[in-house]
């Protein structure tokens, strides 16, 4: 029952991150459904728990945040040639002779390197899974 409470308490208390927002400018982003994006908070909210087990929910936490607070919606390209959009499945566009497909994260992946850092070398010092 506790474990139960504790994500709940976490929602209504605004404690950790906004799993929910980011969840939702993701789905924004790449596309999906309601239970796409329900999935996306449960799996954010179980990785929170595993984070308290191992004593690392400070580090996971700001890393969270900063995560969320810069990531953005974004084209990338793999180096797949093209000369029509059908060429690059569902999800691509063929921009300039190459696919592009949406993505939501980090532009900069240094920008959060710091936290991402400490929240790895905590879960790595106490065995955890990152």
């Amino acid at each position: 029952m506790k474990r139960l409470l504790v994500p709940l308490l976490m929602a209504v208390a605004g404690c950790g991150p906004d799993f929910e927002k980011y969840c939702s400018e993701s789905r924004a982003c790449v596309g999906g459904n309601d239970e796409d994006e329900k999935a996306c908070v449960v799996e954010l909210d179980f990785g929170s728990e595993v984070a308290d087990i191992l004593g690392c929910t400070s580090e996971r936490d700001a890393y969270y945040d900063c995560l969320i607070e810069h990531a953005s919606c974004r084209m990338d390209s793999f180096g797949l040639i093209c000369a029509a959009s059908s060429e690059c499945g569902l999800s691509g566009q063929c921009v300039n002779g190459t696919c592009q497909f949406k993505s939501y994260g980090l532009e900069d992946p240094d920008v959060c390197e710091a936290e991402d850092n400490a929240y790895d070398h905590c879960s790595d010092f106490i065995g955890g899974i990152p």
